[in-house]
């Protein structure tokens, strides 16, 4: 077995912090969607050799759009129409998981193509083509961390956070969307949230701190938003730390575990990622793979 693909596997142990059995995920989209038949299969057999439930995937929608570098929406493009898309690797992935008894967790997210970036309505149609294409799917979360400006921008307009609420209208298409289609009893996770940013941020690009951000999301005047759950990247700041090293004010890291219940307002909290990276082969963040290891089972004794 790869050296590599034990490392990848461990990073991304999900511990959902519910009354549900844990599940293992594995996430390496470059490996899984990009690297060819081969490695794929490969792959996939290491994977259910080691007993994981399933595969995290982002299913990037700026990439998979046509002319996603045009200004122009292309002229007749049915967008809810999964033809217009190339799912050609996805769907290698998702068959292949399935035969080997593995589940798909599909994270639809941005960038949207330049013609569309953030459009919530646009979106939507994009998610509705996922779910047709894929009616026997179960296990969706909605954009990966949209409190960094990587991902959703601009976190604020004028000094004031703008992320939570264009994050909401994007999680209402997307719901809708897989209502729509048959996916109403799915399991369907919002957040994906980063588990740090910047108490004092201003700019469009300043990440936002988690804490803050959910409590925004989340509202109680703001309404559901259709999820059955939570979903949050549990790492420590700076990547090598201790997962019981103090979290700092608005920050939910491994040890703010408890105040991300809580701002769940009853949602179940799952953790689609999370780890610590090796030394070698990463020598500026990365810790001994003893110390991973003690890491990652303190971890799960956290959260159970």
């Amino acid at each position: 077995m790869r050296p590599l693909l034990v490392a990848l596997m461990v990073l991304c142990v999900v511990v959902p912090a519910a009354t549900a059995a844990p599940r293992s995920l594995f996430q390496d989209d470059q490996l899984l969607l990009h690297s060819g038949d081969g490695a794929r299969e490969q792959a996939l057999d290491e994977l259910a050799a080691l007993g994981v439930d399933g595969i995290r995937v982002l299913v990037h929608w700026g990439h998979l759009a046509p002319a996603n570098r045009s200004a122009r929406r292309p002229a007749g493009l049915v967008a809810s129409d999964a033809r217009s898309y190339d799912l050609s690797a996805l769907d290698a992935l998702y068959e292949g998981a399935r035969r080997r008894g593995m589940h798909l967790l599909m994270t639809p997210t941005g960038p949207g193509p330049r013609w569309a970036r953030f459009d919530a309505a646009e979106f939507g149609r994009f998610v509705v083509a996922l779910g047709r294409h894929y009616p026997e799917q179960r296990h969706w979360a909605v954009w990966n961390e949209p409190n960094n400006a990587r991902w959703l921008r601009p976190q604020y307009v004028r000094g004031r956070p703008a992320a939570p609420d264009r994050y909401r209208r994007l999680v209402r298409a997307a719901v809708d969307g897989l209502r729509v289609t048959g996916h109403r009893g799915d399991e369907i996770l919002i957040g994906e949230t980063a588990p740090i940013g910047r108490m004092d941020g201003r700019a469009a690009t300043d990440p936002m701190m988690p804490g803050p951000f959910l409590r925004a999301l989340l509202c109680a005047r703001c309404g559901t938003l259709g999820a059955t759950g939570l979903s949050h990247h549990a790492y420590t700041r700076g990547g090598s730390r201790s997962p019981r090293y103090p979290a700092i004010e608005g920050e939910l890291s491994v040890a703010a575990l408890g105040e991300l219940v809580r701002l769940a307002r009853g949602l179940p909290v799952h953790l689609t990622e999370g780890g610590w990276q090796t030394s070698p082969p990463d020598v500026l963040f990365g810790v001994p793979p003893h110390l991973q290891a003690q890491h990652l089972n303190e971890l799960e004794w956290i959260v159970r």
